[in-house]
């Protein structure tokens, strides 16, 4: 297991910071990356706002065992439930970090029923779910709030094309630049102390600053 190599690892004067998505081995010397939490709520917030009718609303997963993915989602819900009581948030999707699944399971939720009106795409494979919004019309895609967890070149584009409301990710090279500093800490500790946690801002894209 992850956690035992870790743990093994510190035993063996190896320090382990983790990177983007946090680890729950106690022996792990740090993390760097986003809060998952306040980025799965400004998320929400970002529903709440643009949705203009009740309805339901799908998260999409890459994977259930990524731990940034999990509090990402935890905070969604959490938001949606205290401040958006008419937003109804489905079991979560997985799409197995798959294109080809992602847009098997995007086609699927976009030709259901017209109560969805929001997808939040927390993890897994963004080009499966925006090959599926281009294959929809544009008269169902009117009124979704489509929020994506990337803000790379390809959603930069739809972003600009209108196709998606929003994109959130963690600037890599900041993000990197601090877990090199991170690491050199951890190695300069004299004794494993307590875990070193750097937060990096995450980026918030809109069509209007693609």
């Amino acid at each position: 297991m992850v956690g035992n190599e870790i743990n093994a690892l510190r035993d063996a004067g190896k320090p382990v910071v983790a990177y983007l998505t946090d680890q729950s081995a106690s022996g792990r010397a740090g993390y760097v990356g986003a809060d998952n939490w306040v980025l799965g709520r400004t998320a929400a917030w970002f529903v709440a706002q643009t949705t203009a009718r009740p309805g339901r609303v799908q998260v999409l997963v890459g994977n259930h065992r990524y731990q940034h993915e999990e509090l990402s989602e935890a905070g969604f819900r959490a938001y949606l439930r205290e401040r958006a009581t008419g937003l109804i948030v489905s079991d979560v999707r997985v799409m197995l970090d798959d294109s080809g699944e992602a847009h098997r399971i995007a086609t699927e939720l976009l030709a259901g029923d017209e109560d969805l009106v929001s997808v939040y795409a927390a993890g897994g494979c963004n080009s499966g779910l925006l090959m599926a919004l281009r294959e929809v019309p544009e008269s169902r895609r009117r009124g979704l709030c489509i929020i994506c967890r990337d803000t790379g070149p390809e959603t930069r584009r739809v972003l600009a094309e209108g196709l998606i409301t929003v994109g959130l990710s963690v600037p890599l090279e900041a993000t990197t630049q601090q877990l090199i500093l991170t690491m050199l800490e951890a190695i300069r500790q004299s004794s494993p102390g307590a875990i070193l946690r750097r937060t990096t801002p995450f980026e918030i894209v809109t069509p209007e600053n693609p």
